[in-house]
């Protein structure tokens, strides 16, 4: 059963989602609470969580949060980094390495922080657009799988430092 009274938007899920999590545990809300609250939505393959965190833009998120807490009288929740909107993600090409900054799970199979895999590219116009509105990448792993991965849990493998 859905609770009718969580938004249906995925940013706006998020966010309330990430508010809830930071107003339980008497922090502020940053960005990486937003990053955690996420990961551990994608661990929950099937559920609306999942779908939302699958779903949700980083930076509409992060906006949506500031504005909610803002609009609600609640700016002592806003962090310092959450107000700045965060650098541009580098943009990922077809046939590039790639390395997850976060552990995931998809469709049961899990995938642990590290794993390495080369991202590819679809040959359906329609998947190159919905992976561009979702900023999600199809990665093929090395060992094994193809998982559309958000763009902010994927860093470029040149860019890991030991």
């Amino acid at each position: 059963m859905e609770d009718a009274s969580l938004p249906s938007d995925p940013d706006e899920y998020m966010a309330v989602m990430t508010i809830s999590l930071a107003m339980d545990r008497d922090v502020q809300v940053t960005k990486m609470l937003i990053v955690e609250t996420t990961a551990a939505f994608l661990l929950r393959t099937g559920t609306r969580e999942f779908r939302a965190a699958s779903a949700m833009n980083f930076e509409k998120t992060r906006e949506t949060a500031v504005r909610f807490l803002e609009t609600a009288g609640r700016s002592s929740l806003i962090a310092d980094d959450l107000r700045m909107a965060g650098p541009s993600q580098p943009k990922l090409k077809a046939r590039e390495r790639v390395r997850l900054t976060i552990p995931i799970s998809s469709g049961g199979v899990p995938y642990a922080k590290g794993a390495t895999g080369i991202i590819v590219q679809p040959t359906d116009p329609m998947q190159v657009r919905e992976f561009e509105e979702s900023n999600e990448h199809p990665v093929k792993f090395d060992n094994g799988g193809l998982v559309a991965v958000p763009a902010v849990f994927l860093e470029q493998e040149s860019a890991q430092t030991s």
